[in-house]
This record gives C-alpha cells, structure tokens and sequence, in this order.
C-alpha cells in the first residue's frame, strides 16, 4: 500500500473502524467490515485492485460486488498452510475456501489473481 501511495496511485483502505492513523499519506481510509459485505461494497466503486484478506464470511460477497464494480485484479494474502491441502486444518481450511473464491472469481472473468503468501 506504501508503495502506490508513494508512486502517486489512489489508494484505499478498509477497517472496522475507518481511522486513518497508519496509513500512508494520501491513503483514504474507510470503514467497514469483510464479514459484511453490505459494509464494504460502497468503498469498491472506482477501485481497480483489490487486495484482499481471507478468513471472512462476506469474501464471496465482497468478489461478487468487486465484479459488478469493475475491479480488475484481485491479490489474495494466503499462506503456507495452504499448501497443504488440509481442508480439516481450521488454517488451511480457511485458506484454501479464500483461494477457491479468488480462482472462481477469476474464471467467471476477471483478468487476475496473484496470490501472496
């Protein structure tokens, strides 16, 4: 995010409680919440990346509403549980519904994912 506030991108920021304390500058901070979608699908008008955390029960939702809003690209935070296709490992479980999301979301159109882990 520090990166494309610096280099001049617009850069937006969601929390539950939409404060701006620790954001770059020129972040713009919004508040809302990945567990509910409803929360969060006004701050993806005009946005076209989204980087997202997994482990919420809104992110189908939020990917949905990211595609109606024209987002382009999705970058996915995972991580090495992932791996290992444990899907009764409460990590890996989680992990791995949030991948099947973004992969969804890219085959139903959607130009990329990158995952990040």
């Amino acid at each position: 995010m520090r990166a494309l506030a610096e280099s001049g991108e617009r850069v937006r920021a969601i929390s539950r409680s939409g404060r701006s304390e620790g954001l770059p500058a020129g972040a713009e901070a919004v508040a809302g919440d990945l567990n509910r979608p409803e929360t969060v699908r006004a701050a993806l008008t005009g946005v076209r990346g989204l980087f997202l955390m997994p482990g919420y029960g809104g992110q189908r939702q939020i990917l949905a509403d990211a595609r109606a809003a024209g987002v382009l690209r999705v970058v996915l935070l995972s991580g090495l549980s992932a791996v290992t296709g444990d899907r009764d490992n409460a990590v890996a479980g989680y992990l791995l519904d949030a991948e099947d999301a973004v992969r969804d979301w890219v085959s139903r159109g959607r130009s990329s994912a990158r995952r990040a882990s």
